[in-house]
Protein backbone atom coordinates (compact mmCIF):
# COMPACT_ATOMS: atom_id res chain seq x y z
CA UNK A 1 0.00 0.00 0.00
CA UNK A 2 2.58 2.40 1.16
CA UNK A 3 4.12 1.50 -2.59
CA UNK A 4 0.80 2.20 -4.32
CA UNK A 5 0.65 5.61 -2.40
CA UNK A 6 4.04 6.95 -3.60
CA UNK A 7 3.60 6.07 -7.01
CA UNK A 8 -0.39 7.31 -6.97
CA UNK A 9 1.07 10.62 -5.72
CA UNK A 10 3.42 10.66 -8.69
CA UNK A 11 0.68 10.07 -11.09
CA UNK A 12 -0.98 12.75 -10.00
CA UNK A 13 2.14 15.11 -10.58
CA UNK A 14 2.75 13.88 -13.61
CA UNK A 15 -1.13 14.55 -14.60
CA UNK A 16 -1.23 18.00 -13.30
CA UNK A 17 2.24 18.79 -15.32
CA UNK A 18 0.37 17.57 -18.63
CA UNK A 19 -2.26 19.67 -17.68
CA UNK A 20 -0.67 22.99 -17.47
CA UNK A 21 -1.17 24.66 -20.63
CA UNK A 22 1.19 28.21 -19.39
CA UNK A 23 4.21 28.54 -17.93
CA UNK A 24 3.97 30.63 -14.43
CA UNK A 25 5.74 32.12 -12.31
CA UNK A 26 6.75 31.88 -8.36
CA UNK A 27 7.56 34.77 -6.79
CA UNK A 28 10.52 34.92 -4.57
CA UNK A 29 10.59 33.99 -0.70
CA UNK A 30 13.84 34.30 0.23
CA UNK A 31 15.25 35.45 3.60
CA UNK A 32 17.77 38.82 3.61
CA UNK A 33 20.40 36.16 4.25
CA UNK A 34 19.58 33.57 1.82
CA UNK A 35 19.83 37.01 -0.60
CA UNK A 36 23.27 38.16 0.58
CA UNK A 37 24.85 34.92 0.40
CA UNK A 38 23.45 34.73 -3.20
CA UNK A 39 24.52 37.95 -4.02
CA UNK A 40 27.85 37.31 -3.47
CA UNK A 41 28.17 33.77 -4.59
CA UNK A 42 27.10 34.88 -8.08
CA UNK A 43 30.06 37.37 -8.53
CA UNK A 44 32.14 34.66 -7.71
CA UNK A 45 34.28 32.78 -10.90
CA UNK A 46 33.40 29.39 -10.80
CA UNK A 47 37.48 28.99 -12.02
CA UNK A 48 39.62 30.89 -9.01
CA UNK A 49 42.89 30.86 -7.39
CA UNK A 50 43.51 31.04 -4.13
CA UNK A 51 47.30 30.99 -1.83
CA UNK A 52 48.99 27.93 -0.82
CA UNK A 53 47.95 28.06 2.89
CA UNK A 54 44.16 28.64 2.20
CA UNK A 55 43.67 25.79 -0.35
CA UNK A 56 43.30 23.14 1.98
CA UNK A 57 40.77 24.96 3.85
CA UNK A 58 38.78 25.48 0.57
CA UNK A 59 39.46 21.82 -0.56
CA UNK A 60 37.97 20.40 2.67
CA UNK A 61 35.29 22.72 2.56
CA UNK A 62 34.58 21.30 -0.95
CA UNK A 63 34.61 18.31 0.00
CA UNK A 64 32.28 18.72 3.52
CA UNK A 65 29.38 20.48 1.69
CA UNK A 66 29.47 18.07 -1.34
CA UNK A 67 29.25 15.42 0.93
CA UNK A 68 26.11 17.10 2.49
CA UNK A 69 24.02 17.99 0.00
CA UNK A 70 25.03 14.86 -2.38
CA UNK A 71 23.34 11.52 -0.41
CA UNK A 72 24.75 9.20 -2.71
CA UNK A 73 28.16 9.85 -1.23
CA UNK A 74 31.73 10.94 -3.47
CA UNK A 75 32.78 8.80 -6.13
CA UNK A 76 36.61 10.15 -5.60
CA UNK A 77 38.07 12.51 -3.71
CA UNK A 78 41.93 13.28 -3.69
CA UNK A 79 44.31 16.34 -3.59
CA UNK A 80 43.10 17.27 -6.62
CA UNK A 81 40.24 16.09 -7.95
CA UNK A 82 36.02 15.34 -6.60
CA UNK A 83 33.57 13.83 -8.38
CA UNK A 84 30.15 12.45 -7.04
CA UNK A 85 27.93 9.36 -8.27
CA UNK A 86 25.21 11.06 -10.41
CA UNK A 87 21.72 8.26 -11.38
CA UNK A 88 20.46 9.03 -15.47
CA UNK A 89 17.75 11.90 -14.07
CA UNK A 90 20.23 14.12 -11.87
CA UNK A 91 23.22 15.86 -11.34
CA UNK A 92 27.11 15.20 -10.68
CA UNK A 93 29.84 17.16 -9.06
CA UNK A 94 33.40 17.80 -10.21
CA UNK A 95 35.66 20.09 -9.01
CA UNK A 96 39.57 20.11 -9.70
CA UNK A 97 42.29 21.92 -7.60
CA UNK A 98 45.67 22.34 -9.69
CA UNK A 99 48.96 23.43 -7.52
CA UNK A 100 50.34 26.53 -9.07
CA UNK A 101 53.85 27.20 -6.39
CA UNK A 102 52.78 29.77 -4.23
CA UNK A 103 48.50 29.48 -5.11
CA UNK A 104 46.44 26.94 -6.31
CA UNK A 105 43.32 27.30 -9.06
CA UNK A 106 39.95 25.40 -8.32
CA UNK A 107 37.30 24.47 -11.04
CA UNK A 108 34.24 23.97 -9.90
CA UNK A 109 31.30 22.48 -12.25
CA UNK A 110 27.84 20.63 -11.52
CA UNK A 111 26.93 18.59 -14.41
CA UNK A 112 23.63 17.98 -16.04
CA UNK A 113 24.11 14.60 -17.51
CA UNK A 114 20.38 13.63 -19.16
CA UNK A 115 18.60 16.04 -21.22
CA UNK A 116 15.09 16.40 -18.99
CA UNK A 117 11.96 17.76 -19.40
CA UNK A 118 12.73 20.52 -17.81
CA UNK A 119 16.52 21.84 -19.14
CA UNK A 120 15.84 25.37 -18.79
CA UNK A 121 14.74 25.18 -15.04
CA UNK A 122 17.82 22.45 -14.76
CA UNK A 123 20.51 25.12 -16.06
CA UNK A 124 20.27 27.55 -13.87
CA UNK A 125 20.08 25.18 -11.20
CA UNK A 126 23.47 23.48 -12.37
CA UNK A 127 24.58 26.64 -12.59
CA UNK A 128 23.35 28.75 -9.53
CA UNK A 129 24.27 25.80 -7.18
CA UNK A 130 28.04 25.34 -9.11
CA UNK A 131 28.79 29.31 -7.90
CA UNK A 132 27.51 28.95 -4.50
CA UNK A 133 29.77 26.06 -3.90
CA UNK A 134 32.98 27.79 -5.33
CA UNK A 135 31.71 30.83 -2.43
CA UNK A 136 31.67 28.76 0.37
CA UNK A 137 35.15 27.04 -0.91
CA UNK A 138 36.35 29.89 -1.34
CA UNK A 139 35.18 32.37 1.45
CA UNK A 140 34.31 29.91 4.14
CA UNK A 141 30.90 31.95 4.61
CA UNK A 142 28.74 29.35 6.35
CA UNK A 143 26.00 28.42 3.91
CA UNK A 144 22.47 29.29 5.34
CA UNK A 145 20.17 26.25 4.71
CA UNK A 146 18.07 25.40 1.58
CA UNK A 147 20.18 27.95 -0.71
CA UNK A 148 21.26 24.48 -2.90
CA UNK A 149 19.11 22.31 -4.81
CA UNK A 150 20.32 19.33 -3.28
CA UNK A 151 19.27 17.21 -6.70
CA UNK A 152 21.35 14.13 -5.57
CA UNK A 153 18.94 12.18 -3.57
CA UNK A 154 19.10 8.55 -2.52
CA UNK A 155 17.37 6.37 -5.21
CA UNK A 156 14.84 5.31 -3.06
CA UNK A 157 13.16 8.73 -2.48
CA UNK A 158 11.57 8.64 -6.29
CA UNK A 159 9.13 11.09 -5.39
CA UNK A 160 11.77 13.48 -4.61
CA UNK A 161 13.31 12.45 -7.97
CA UNK A 162 10.52 12.91 -10.34
CA UNK A 163 9.68 16.43 -10.90
CA UNK A 164 6.72 17.76 -8.73
CA UNK A 165 5.87 20.89 -9.98
CA UNK A 166 3.47 21.59 -6.81
CA UNK A 167 6.26 21.28 -4.68
CA UNK A 168 8.93 23.18 -7.00
CA UNK A 169 9.69 26.51 -5.73
CA UNK A 170 8.19 26.33 -2.34
CA UNK A 171 10.70 24.12 -0.70
CA UNK A 172 13.56 23.79 -2.36
CA UNK A 173 14.57 27.02 -4.74
CA UNK A 174 13.73 29.72 -2.10
CA UNK A 175 14.48 32.19 -4.87
CA UNK A 176 11.64 31.53 -6.67
CA UNK A 177 12.26 30.45 -10.55
CA UNK A 178 10.18 29.91 -13.98
CA UNK A 179 8.26 26.85 -14.33
CA UNK A 180 8.58 24.78 -17.26
CA UNK A 181 6.28 23.75 -19.54
CA UNK A 182 6.26 21.39 -22.36
CA UNK A 183 8.71 23.05 -24.61
CA UNK A 184 11.10 24.19 -21.81
CA UNK A 185 10.34 28.00 -22.55
CA UNK A 186 10.81 31.26 -20.46
CA UNK A 187 7.74 33.13 -19.88
CA UNK A 188 8.28 36.36 -17.70
CA UNK A 189 6.58 37.88 -15.30
CA UNK A 190 4.08 40.55 -15.76
CA UNK A 191 6.48 44.19 -15.43
CA UNK A 192 9.32 43.95 -17.40
CA UNK A 193 12.32 45.76 -15.84
CA UNK A 194 13.45 48.53 -18.33
CA UNK A 195 16.59 47.93 -20.19
CA UNK A 196 18.42 50.44 -22.55
CA UNK A 197 21.32 52.33 -24.11
CA UNK A 198 21.72 56.01 -23.96
CA UNK A 199 24.75 56.98 -26.62
CA UNK A 200 26.36 59.88 -25.54
CA UNK A 201 28.65 59.77 -28.39
CA UNK A 202 27.61 57.62 -30.76
CA UNK A 203 30.21 59.10 -33.68
CA UNK A 204 33.57 58.43 -33.58
CA UNK A 205 36.75 57.95 -34.91
CA UNK A 206 39.07 54.35 -34.58
CA UNK A 207 42.41 55.82 -36.09
CA UNK A 208 45.44 57.46 -35.38
CA UNK A 209 47.32 57.64 -31.85
CA UNK A 210 44.31 59.24 -30.49
CA UNK A 211 41.28 57.20 -31.70
CA UNK A 212 38.61 58.08 -30.20
CA UNK A 213 35.75 55.66 -28.34
CA UNK A 214 31.62 55.59 -28.57
CA UNK A 215 30.49 56.03 -24.67
CA UNK A 216 27.12 54.67 -23.77
CA UNK A 217 25.53 54.73 -21.00
CA UNK A 218 23.33 51.62 -19.80
CA UNK A 219 20.05 52.05 -18.26
CA UNK A 220 18.95 48.81 -16.75
CA UNK A 221 16.12 48.61 -13.52
CA UNK A 222 16.83 46.77 -10.95
CA UNK A 223 20.38 46.71 -11.67
CA UNK A 224 21.37 44.96 -8.11
CA UNK A 225 19.37 41.62 -9.08
CA UNK A 226 21.63 41.21 -12.66
CA UNK A 227 23.50 38.40 -12.64
CA UNK A 228 25.44 38.92 -15.97
CA UNK A 229 25.69 42.01 -18.77
CA UNK A 230 26.46 41.48 -22.13
CA UNK A 231 27.34 44.62 -24.86
CA UNK A 232 26.93 43.19 -28.85
CA UNK A 233 28.36 45.13 -31.73
CA UNK A 234 27.60 43.73 -34.59
CA UNK A 235 29.01 43.83 -37.84
CA UNK A 236 27.64 46.90 -40.51
CA UNK A 237 27.29 44.05 -43.18
CA UNK A 238 24.93 42.01 -40.99
CA UNK A 239 23.13 42.33 -37.98
CA UNK A 240 23.71 38.63 -37.24
CA UNK A 241 27.32 38.53 -37.39
CA UNK A 242 28.50 39.16 -33.61
CA UNK A 243 31.93 41.86 -34.97
CA UNK A 244 32.85 42.16 -30.84
CA UNK A 245 31.12 41.05 -27.44
CA UNK A 246 31.49 43.11 -24.11
CA UNK A 247 30.57 41.61 -20.71
CA UNK A 248 30.71 41.00 -17.07
CA UNK A 249 29.11 40.08 -14.02
CA UNK A 250 26.81 41.63 -11.88
CA UNK A 251 25.45 44.78 -13.03
CA UNK A 252 27.23 46.60 -16.07
CA UNK A 253 29.34 49.87 -15.51
CA UNK A 254 27.78 53.01 -15.54
CA UNK A 255 29.65 53.64 -18.60
CA UNK A 256 30.39 51.30 -21.26
CA UNK A 257 33.35 52.06 -24.26
CA UNK A 258 33.87 50.52 -27.63
CA UNK A 259 36.85 51.73 -29.33
CA UNK A 260 36.13 50.62 -32.64
CA UNK A 261 37.87 47.19 -33.05
CA UNK A 262 37.14 43.91 -33.35
CA UNK A 263 37.58 40.92 -31.44
CA UNK A 264 40.83 40.58 -32.36
CA UNK A 265 41.73 44.32 -31.63
CA UNK A 266 41.44 45.49 -35.12
CA UNK A 267 39.94 48.77 -36.29
CA UNK A 268 36.91 48.36 -38.03
CA UNK A 269 35.96 49.76 -41.42
CA UNK A 270 34.35 53.24 -41.46
CA UNK A 271 30.52 52.51 -40.89
CA UNK A 272 27.38 52.22 -38.97
CA UNK A 273 27.47 49.45 -36.32
CA UNK A 274 24.43 48.04 -34.25
CA UNK A 275 25.06 47.68 -30.92
CA UNK A 276 22.37 45.56 -28.27
CA UNK A 277 22.93 45.12 -24.52
CA UNK A 278 21.51 42.23 -22.93
CA UNK A 279 21.09 41.24 -19.21
CA UNK A 280 20.24 38.14 -17.24
CA UNK A 281 18.84 38.72 -13.78
CA UNK A 282 19.17 35.69 -11.20
CA UNK A 283 15.68 34.68 -11.73
CA UNK A 284 16.46 33.60 -15.40
CA UNK A 285 14.80 36.58 -17.56
CA UNK A 286 17.05 37.70 -20.30
CA UNK A 287 16.32 41.32 -21.38
CA UNK A 288 17.43 42.94 -24.26
CA UNK A 289 17.69 46.42 -24.88
CA UNK A 290 16.46 48.36 -28.15
CA UNK A 291 19.80 48.65 -30.92
CA UNK A 292 21.43 51.43 -30.90
CA UNK A 293 23.70 53.17 -33.85
CA UNK A 294 27.20 53.24 -33.20
CA UNK A 295 29.03 55.07 -36.74
CA UNK A 296 32.55 54.80 -37.36
CA UNK A 297 34.27 57.64 -39.42
CA UNK A 298 37.67 58.97 -39.96
CA UNK A 299 36.02 62.25 -41.90
CA UNK A 300 36.66 65.41 -39.52
CA UNK A 301 34.14 68.44 -40.27
CA UNK A 302 36.32 71.58 -42.01
CA UNK A 303 36.21 73.98 -39.60
CA UNK A 304 35.72 77.81 -40.95
CA UNK A 305 38.05 80.36 -38.99
CA UNK A 306 36.52 84.15 -38.68
CA UNK A 307 36.68 87.34 -36.34
CA UNK A 308 33.29 88.24 -34.60
CA UNK A 309 31.96 91.66 -36.30
CA UNK A 310 32.39 93.19 -33.19
CA UNK A 311 36.15 93.08 -33.60
CA UNK A 312 36.24 93.85 -37.26
CA UNK A 313 37.10 97.86 -38.73
CA UNK A 314 35.13 97.71 -42.55
CA UNK A 315 37.39 100.20 -43.12
CA UNK A 316 40.76 98.71 -41.95
CA UNK A 317 40.50 94.68 -42.99
CA UNK A 318 44.24 94.52 -41.56
CA UNK A 319 42.89 95.59 -37.65
CA UNK A 320 41.63 93.04 -35.03
CA UNK A 321 39.96 95.35 -32.27
CA UNK A 322 40.31 94.36 -29.00
CA UNK A 323 39.00 92.53 -27.02
CA UNK A 324 38.98 89.89 -29.62
CA UNK A 325 36.25 87.43 -30.62
CA UNK A 326 36.79 84.40 -32.90
CA UNK A 327 33.52 82.53 -34.83
CA UNK A 328 34.78 78.55 -35.46
CA UNK A 329 32.17 76.59 -37.20
CA UNK A 330 32.78 73.04 -38.19
CA UNK A 331 30.95 72.14 -41.57
CA UNK A 332 29.34 69.67 -39.51
CA UNK A 333 28.99 68.39 -36.12
CA UNK A 334 28.71 64.39 -36.94
CA UNK A 335 32.09 63.40 -35.73
CA UNK A 336 33.92 65.47 -32.24
CA UNK A 337 36.92 67.08 -32.33
CA UNK A 338 38.13 70.30 -30.33
CA UNK A 339 40.50 73.48 -31.48
CA UNK A 340 43.63 74.92 -30.28
CA UNK A 341 44.11 78.72 -30.94
CA UNK A 342 47.51 79.71 -30.82
CA UNK A 343 48.17 83.11 -30.79
CA UNK A 344 52.11 84.65 -30.82
CA UNK A 345 53.93 87.79 -31.44
CA UNK A 346 55.28 87.94 -35.18
CA UNK A 347 58.48 86.79 -34.17
CA UNK A 348 57.47 83.38 -33.30
CA UNK A 349 56.85 83.70 -29.35
CA UNK A 350 54.02 82.40 -27.89
CA UNK A 351 51.53 84.25 -26.31
CA UNK A 352 48.25 82.44 -25.25
CA UNK A 353 46.75 79.09 -26.18
CA UNK A 354 43.13 79.30 -26.78
CA UNK A 355 41.69 75.49 -26.62
CA UNK A 356 37.95 73.63 -25.97
CA UNK A 357 35.71 71.38 -27.80
CA UNK A 358 34.46 72.65 -31.41
CA UNK A 359 30.81 72.94 -31.22
CA UNK A 360 28.45 74.76 -33.67
CA UNK A 361 28.48 78.76 -34.20
CA UNK A 362 31.24 78.95 -31.56
CA UNK A 363 32.36 81.83 -29.95
CA UNK A 364 35.97 82.25 -28.82
CA UNK A 365 36.83 85.71 -27.22
CA UNK A 366 40.59 86.79 -26.50
CA UNK A 367 41.33 89.87 -23.91
CA UNK A 368 45.06 90.33 -25.12
CA UNK A 369 46.38 89.04 -22.11
CA UNK A 370 49.10 86.51 -22.34
CA UNK A 371 49.25 82.90 -20.26
CA UNK A 372 50.68 84.68 -17.08
CA UNK A 373 48.25 87.31 -17.35
CA UNK A 374 50.38 89.89 -18.44
CA UNK A 375 48.81 92.98 -20.46
CA UNK A 376 48.64 93.28 -24.00
CA UNK A 377 50.86 95.55 -26.10
CA UNK A 378 48.30 97.83 -28.37
CA UNK A 379 48.95 98.19 -32.29
CA UNK A 380 51.22 95.11 -32.18
CA UNK A 381 50.87 92.41 -34.75
CA UNK A 382 49.84 88.66 -33.91
CA UNK A 383 49.59 86.30 -35.73
CA UNK A 384 46.60 83.47 -35.14
CA UNK A 385 46.95 79.78 -35.92
CA UNK A 386 43.82 76.96 -35.37
CA UNK A 387 44.55 73.56 -35.38
CA UNK A 388 42.03 70.73 -35.24
CA UNK A 389 42.41 68.52 -32.87
CA UNK A 390 40.68 64.58 -31.99
CA UNK A 391 38.70 63.45 -28.86
CA UNK A 392 42.00 62.47 -26.85
CA UNK A 393 44.34 65.87 -28.25
CA UNK A 394 46.11 64.40 -30.97
CA UNK A 395 46.02 67.00 -34.01
CA UNK A 396 44.56 65.86 -37.36
CA UNK A 397 44.64 69.17 -39.27
CA UNK A 398 46.49 73.01 -39.50
CA UNK A 399 44.85 75.94 -40.96
CA UNK A 400 46.59 78.65 -42.68
CA UNK A 401 47.85 80.93 -40.57
CA UNK A 402 46.28 84.60 -39.61
CA UNK A 403 48.10 87.87 -39.08
CA UNK A 404 46.31 91.09 -37.45
CA UNK A 405 47.82 94.24 -36.18
CA UNK A 406 45.60 94.28 -32.81
CA UNK A 407 44.23 97.24 -31.30
CA UNK A 408 42.55 98.64 -28.87
CA UNK A 409 39.75 101.49 -29.74
CA UNK A 410 38.77 104.02 -26.80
Amino acid sequence: MKNLGRWGSILAGLLILQGCASIRYVEPGWSSEQRQYLDAAMKQPLTFELAKDKSDEAWSRAQVILAHICPLKLQMATDSVIFTYADTENYSWRITREDRGRTSLFDVTCIKYKPGHHDCQQLQVTDRNAHLVAWFMASGARMPDEVVWASLRPFDEISEVTWNPLRWGAINDPWGDFECGETGAFLPPPDLPDVALDARVSVFSNKGGGAGKALIKPVVANATQVRSWSLTIYDASSRHAELRVLGGNGGPPSLLEWDGRDANGEPVAEGIYPAMLRVLYWNGQSIESKEVRLEVTNRYPDLSFERGLGSIDPSRPDLLIMPAEFRIEPASSRLPCRYRLEIRWQNGTLVRVLEGAVAPHLKVLWDGKDAQGGAFISNTRYSFKLLQLDEQGQVVHEYPERTWNCVFLH
